[in-house]
């Protein structure tokens, strides 16, 4: 139905404009500190800072006495397949008390994995690493420190603990010097974790000028809104939405799934996760796909897919037209055109 242009208009599989990534090089190529950021320094070795996510866990290796980044390494969350979303995941800890250890375990091996990766590509021995910085949403704290998560599963969604932990690496059963000094950046409220903390700090929220919001897209979803030194922070289980629960083909971040759309004139150029032919969409793709839609006139202002007729009368020159149909969920625009299978779609 479609040409392919070998723009990753058909199959994804195109390498063109280094569009291809791995699932820890899309986290890490995202990293982007204020110009004036610097790691705290404190003597010789090595510092290690982890965000602990739903989904992915990133590290980052910095060489304390230069302050500088040593490297940055990211790992699918083992816990995922015990739950994809955090409520899952109490639900499954509360079973019976050794699956709160096997969580905790699953995650500690995942940093280990992560940390010796990162010394290995610096040449640094993980015993140098005499401090480590940990946070993440409230319930994977909760997790990685040994706390039982329940009380986040109901009202009023009181955590377990409350400001920073101070913990050691024998603490935890994180392979870097025993003694080393662990902090748990504090948790903000029940859903609203030390990873926003950390984000206000590292993105000097506290310090901009006029309305600023922090927003957080992730399988656990928060915005901290900041004016005249006042901050309001609030949190959604976003990940139903953002890992393709209720979508039309809708997908986890997985082998597969359609990551990045950029609707050009006359054609739609995507990237796939893993480098196979596209099956759904995930979250990243669907605000894309979204947004790209708005700009190039596929949905109006009133959020409603455009009539083929009227879209090709507005743009007589664009082809795009002809990927506006009439389809079981009503009308949709055509990402992928498949030989034989579904049609990849949003509705």
């Amino acid at each position: 139905m479609f040409k392919c242009i070998g723009n990753c208009s058909q199959c994804g599989r195109c390498f063109r404009d280094g569009l291809q990534q791995s699932a820890g090089e899309r986290k890490t190529k995202l990293l982007q500190l204020p110009e004036d950021f610097r790691a705290e320094i404190s003597g010789t070795g090595y510092g290690v800072a982890f965000d602990i996510g739903t989904t992915t866990v990133v590290g980052m290796l910095w060489n304390l006495q230069g302050s500088e980044l040593a490297g940055t390494e990211a790992l699918t969350n083992p816990q995922s397949k015990y739950g994809q979303d955090v409520i899952s995941r109490i639900t499954f800890a509360a079973q019976k008390p050794e699956n709160r250890v096997l969580l905790q375990k699953e995650i500690t091996d995942c940093m280990n994995r992560i940390i010796q990766k990162l010394c290995d590509d610096c040449q640094a021995d993980p015993m140098h690493i005499t401090r480590a910085t940990v946070c993440g949403n409230t319930t994977m704290s909760h997790l990685f420190a040994g706390y039982d998560p329940q009380s986040l599963s109901r009202a009023p969604f009181e955590p377990a603990y409350r400001g920073a932990l101070h913990l050691t690496a024998r603490d935890t059963g994180l392979h870097i010097a025993p003694d080393a000094g662990i902090l748990v950046v504090p948790n903000i409220a029940g859903h609203v974790g030390g990873d926003i903390t950390a984000g206000i700090l590292a993105s000097r929220l506290d310090r901009s000028a006029g309305k600023t919001l922090l927003v957080d897209i992730g399988t656990n979803g928060e915005i901290v809104y900041h004016e005249s030194g006042r901050m309001f922070a609030c949190s959604t289980a976003a990940g139903p939405a953002f890992e393709g629960a209720t979508i039309v083909q809708g997908m986890r971040a997985s082998a597969g799934a359609i990551e990045r759309i950029v609707i050009a004139k006359e054609d739609v150029q995507f990237q796939v996760v893993g480098q196979v032919p596209p099956v759904g969409i995930c979250g990243s793709g669907l605000i894309d796909a979204i947004a790209e839609m708005v700009r190039t006139g596929i949905i109006d202002a009133t959020g409603r897919i455009a009539a083929a007729d009227d879209y090709g009368k507005e743009h007589p020159e664009s082809p795009l037209a002809d990927r506006i149909r009439e389809g079981d969920h009503g009308r949709e625009f055509v990402l992928v055109a498949r030989e034989n299978h579904e049609d990849i779609v949003i509705t």
